[in-house]
């Protein structure tokens, strides 16, 4: 990140911070388009279920971690 001198008018940084929120907005919406367009289900279907299964897999962690903790603190 650059230092803000004090030379430089405070208009260009300020037009310079919105530039940069705007991109990522678009590619955030860029992502979203992408998966909605994604119209092949087999492919979907996979993505969601490599999904789930990281989901599973953290849960499973939280799970096991908290009752390990209640085992030790009984």
């Amino acid at each position: 990140m650059c230092l803000i001198t004090p030379q430089q008018p405070m208009k260009k940084m300020q037009q310079g911070l919105v530039r940069r929120a705007n991109v990522c907005g678009i590619l955030r919406q860029g992502d979203f388009s992408v998966m909605k367009k994604n119209s092949n289900r087999q492919a979907n279907w996979q993505m969601n279920q490599q999904r789930l299964k990281q989901w599973n897999r953290t849960q499973l962690n939280i799970i096991r971690t908290h009752s390990r903790w209640r085992m030790n603190h009984l």
